[in-house]
């Protein structure tokens, strides 16, 4: 798969994608703990590509491959967080909470179109 920014992913592979992923939340959402995420594997690439893409910036790692991402939206009482995990043949060697701009979330459901 090519996106316009020219992040590709081969042998990509949907694993789970929750539908509500990014949408905007409705009022009793605003007041309660959710969890939406969205989960896929591909074929090796780099960190670094990955940042480039999203623009965001994982320090310390960016020469590392990945071939497997998670990424949890949690939102608690109308506030949201982004968890990014990245894996590498199932070993968890990077998850953390970023902070980005609504942007990121488009990316990144355009990543599975």
């Amino acid at each position: 798969m090519t996106t316009q920014n020219k992040l590709l992913l081969k042998n990509l592979n949907v694993i789970h994608v929750d539908e509500n992923f990014g949408a905007a939340l409705s009022d009793s959402e605003k007041k309660s703990i959710l969890e939406r995420y969205i989960q896929f594997s591909f074929d090796e690439i780099e960190v670094s590509q990955l940042c480039k893409y999203l623009g965001v910036w994982f320090p310390n790692i960016t020469d590392r491959k990945v071939n497997q991402i998670n990424f949890f939206e949690y939102i608690e009482r109308g506030k949201k967080y982004l968890e990014v995990v990245l894996n590498y043949n199932d070993y968890t060697f990077f998850s953390e909470t970023i902070k980005h701009e609504d942007d990121v979330i488009e990316k990144i459901k355009n990543i599975i179109k």
